[in-house]
């Protein structure tokens, strides 16, 4: 589990401006939060940086950075999206590989965007994306 300090019921605080990111697909987890501290349980649903604090700047109005894998009948693509991520890091991780347990694609701008097609065969959720690890 990891702990951030700060107050998150306010956008004045540090925390409320850093986050982990939010891996949509995997089972659910509810962060515990404390006047001066937020744990996150371990599991594949918080996903943290793998440089610094774990934590990546966010936009306090969107909720914070979060990826969504949505996994399709053939012939329809399966599709992926990362919102609420602020700059540089859109940039910064194209090109970075996505993994589910039987796919894996490369990260392209759209995905910040629009969202990107993600080939025909992976099954959600994510389970491995460079530059980020599961809170553990």
């Amino acid at each position: 589990m990891g702990y951030f300090i700060g107050v998150d019921v306010e956008t004045l605080t540090w925390v409320s401006t850093r986050r982990v990111v939010i891996n949509v697909d995997a089972t659910p987890v509810t962060p515990v939060i404390a006047d001066y501290n937020q744990e996150y349980p371990a599991g594949a649903y918080f996903i943290k940086a793998i440089e610094g604090n774990g934590l990546i700047r966010a936009n306090v109005l969107a909720g914070g950075p979060q990826i969504n894998f949505t996994e399709n009948t053939a012939p329809i693509e399966d599709y992926f999206i990362a919102d609420g991520f602020v700059d540089p890091y859109p940039e910064d991780m194209v090109g970075n590989t996505v993994q589910t347990s039987t796919s894996a694609f490369i990260l392209i701008i759209d995905a910040f965007d629009t969202g990107q097609a993600a080939g025909l065969d992976g099954t959600s959720p994510v389970t491995d994306f460079e530059w980020f690890e599961n809170i553990s």
